[in-house]
């Protein structure tokens, strides 16, 4: 094939300037997208830590110093090794609490 005859030299501009036009727009939806995504995490976070800052002004303080007892939820297997459950602590509408204990050696 002749590199000088005209068909040759159309086609590789019309590929060049494909191939650039295509790294371009992917460019853009990349760094695009990572922004966005960037910003609605940040925005998450921010309403999450607004709303656990407002649950934990709101608990009620317990008017003795001992501790309520923390219930297993019934169901739950203990491993040898660690116990592990999920309870739920009474006075808490809906909150559950994961505890582990430290294992047993």
């Amino acid at each position: 094939m002749n590199h000088r005859s005209l068909p040759f030299r159309l086609g590789a501009w019309y590929a060049l300037l494909i191939s650039v036009t295509f790294i371009c727009v992917g460019a853009g939806a990349f760094y695009g997208l990572r922004h966005y995504l960037r910003m609605n995490l940040r925005d998450s976070l921010r309403r999450r830590s607004e709303q656990v800052e407002q649950i934990l002004q709101t608990v009620p303080q317990a008017p003795s110093p001992a501790p309520s007892p923390i219930k297993s939820k019934p169901g739950l297997r203990r491993s040898s090794t660690t116990a592990l459950c999920e309870s739920r602590a009474p006075g808490w509408a809906g909150v559950y609490v994961a505890r582990a204990d430290r294992p047993r050696v």
